[in-house]
């Protein structure tokens, strides 16, 4: 795992994941408005290298009956956007839920070392 990987990780697991992976994303990605589709396809390698979440549970967190779970306000006027953010923020909590010892040892970063590559004004 690459450390940008080891970056995406410990935003997925700090205290506002959603705020802090678009930061992650945009210190170290291309500047654009409609970050969500990019940030999608990161997260899902992360999630398929370590398998994370199943494909049922991935299909139920879809459902029209969770998203209040996984709408992003900011996005919600753009329907595609809105489906890439919704996307994104199911695999960040995919990522956040699973326990260290999935990662297989490749995730070296201690938790205390987040607050050095997040800003303090990210909002979740």
């Amino acid at each position: 795992m690459d450390s940008i990987d080891n970056l995406f990780i410990l935003a997925c697991k700090s205290i506002q994941p959603r705020g802090n992976v678009l930061d992650v994303y945009k210190e170290h990605y291309l500047k654009t408005d409609t970050p969500y589709i990019h940030i999608v396809v990161i997260l899902t390698r992360i999630v398929e290298k370590y398998n994370l979440i199943t494909v049922s549970n991935l299909i139920n967190n879809m459902s029209p009956t969770q998203e209040w779970m996984y709408v992003d306000e900011e996005v919600k006027d753009n329907e595609n956007e809105a489906w890439f953010a919704k996307t994104a923020n199911i695999l960040i909590s995919a990522i956040r839920f699973s326990a260290r010892d999935k990662f297989n040892g490749d995730f070296t970063e201690d938790l205390t070392s987040l607050s050095e590559v997040t800003s303090d004004d990210s909002t979740d």
